[in-house]
C-alpha cells in the first residue's frame, strides 16, 4: 500500500535538495512527526549505505518518557533528484516503510513528491488498513507541510530537545 504526496516549495530546487537530503540527519526532524533526536550510525556524507535511528519519547504514565527508535537506511540517492529510505516502523501492524522523495524544480519554485510505501507485518488486523493508511496520508500532508514552512522560511529551526 503506498501513501502519495506532493508540495510546492517556493525555493530552488538544488537548495531544497541539499538541505533535505544531503542534510539527511540535521533535517529529518523537520519532515518526521515526533522524532526528537537523530543518531548517526554512519560516517562521512550522505550516500547509499548511509544508516541512522530516529529517537522519538512516548509518555508512558508516571514512569516518565520512553525512548523508541525507527532505524533507517539510504537505499537510493540521486543528486539533486532523488532520496530513497528504508525504515523500519514503530507501529505494531506496520514491519517497514520505504519512503521516497524526488524533487522536481517547477521553474524558481521546486515540486516535492513524496510516496511512501507500507509493508504490513501481520494479517491479523487487515480490516484496520485502509484506516491506518488515511491517518498515515494525513501525516505525510501535515509532515511536508511543516518542511515547507521551515524551508520557507530560510531559518531551519533548531532540533527539539530530549524530555526530562
Amino acid at each position: 500500500m503506498i501513501v502519495r504526496a506532493e508540495m510546492i516549495i517556493d525555493r530552488p530546487c538544488d537548495e531544497v535538495f541539499s538541505l533535505v537530503a544531503a542534510r539527511l540527519f540535521d533535517t529529518y526532524h523537520l519532515w518526521n512527526t515526533g522524532v526528537m533526536d537523530v543518531e548517526r550510525l554512519s560516517e562521512g556524507p550522505v550516500q547509499v549505505g548511509s544508516r541512522g535511528v530516529a529517537l522519538t519519547f512516548i509518555v508512558r504514565g508516571r514512569s516518565g518518557y520512553h525512548e523508541e527508535g525507527c532505524t533507517f537506511e539510504v537505499v537510493r540517492y540521486l543528486e539533486g533528484r532523488e532520496l530513497t529510505l528504508d525504515e523500519s516502523d514503530p507501529h505494531p501492524a506496520i514491519d517497514r516503510t520505504r519512503m521516497q522523495l524526488l524533487f522536481d524544480p517547477a521553474g524558481p519554485r521546486t515540486r516535492l513528491r513524496a510516496a511512501e510505501e507500507l509493508f504490513w507485518g501481520t494479517d491479523l488486523i487487515a480490516f484496520a488498513r485502509p484506516f491506518i493508511w488515511m491517518r498515515r496520508k494525513a501525516e505525510l500532508r501535515r509532515n511536508l507541510r511543516r518542511l515547507r514552512a521551515a524551508l520557507q522560511a530560510k531559518t531551519l529551526p533548531p532540533p527539539p530537545r530530549r524530555p526530562r
